[in-house]
């Protein structure tokens, strides 16, 4: 037994009921990839919203095309980082990628981050205070992406910009696997 138990993440996201006296959260060890901004960076500009998409190593990066189609529609820049895994698809005008970004400060500049749910991207978005709509794959992202969503309240994201619909479709007319797909509502009230 300890004297003291150190929770390494954010009191907000995981609620104890009955926290022992000598259980302290001290907030989410923060990640990110050393490096440096790629040179389109600069040129990003700030007369558009910002999204970051960081789907990391274990999201779906099939679902970048469809995310991209998702967005197709809204007037953003959108940032990738691929999670070291290439793209085989043509970024539209607005679009921009690199194997690994610092997400954090990626974040910062963001109006809003879809991520997989798993801890770094979610910390990143958090502890910068930009909204997150997460696309889990496994376990621990389902639960990171069910906090989120509990202390969200509502589950349609608003970015001062425009407003977006979750939904699922099958992937083939012959296949019972969905694929998520985000959406824009031109109508939030619809």
């Amino acid at each position: 037994e300890a004297d003291h138990l150190l929770l390494v993440d954010h009191p907000a996201l995981f609620r104890l009921r009955r926290r022992p006296r000598n259980h302290h959260f001290v907030g989410p060890a923060l990640w990110s990839p050393v490096g440096s901004l790629p040179e389109w960076w600069s040129r990003l500009g700030d007369d558009l919203p910002l999204i970051y998409v960081g789907l990391g190593s274990t999201g779906r990066a099939s679902l970048v095309p469809r995310i991209l189609e998702g967005l197709g529609s809204v007037e953003c820049r959108i940032v990738i980082a691929t999670g070291g895994r290439p793209l085989t698809l043509t970024l539209p005008p607005n679009a921009f990628a690199a194997p690994y970004l610092p997400g954090d400060v990626v974040a910062r500049r963001a109006s809003l981050v879809i991520a997989n749910g798993g801890s770094p991207g979610l910390y990143q978005a958090w502890n910068e205070g930009t909204p997150v709509l997460a696309i889990p794959r496994n376990i621990e992202q389902q639960s990171h992406a069910g906090y989120i969503y509990a202390q969200a309240g509502e589950a349609a994201t608003s970015c001062g910009f425009g407003f977006f619909r979750i939904v699922t479709e099958y992937a083939t007319a012959d296949s019972f696997t969905q694929d998520i797909r985000l959406k824009g509502i031109p109508n939030p009230l619809s």
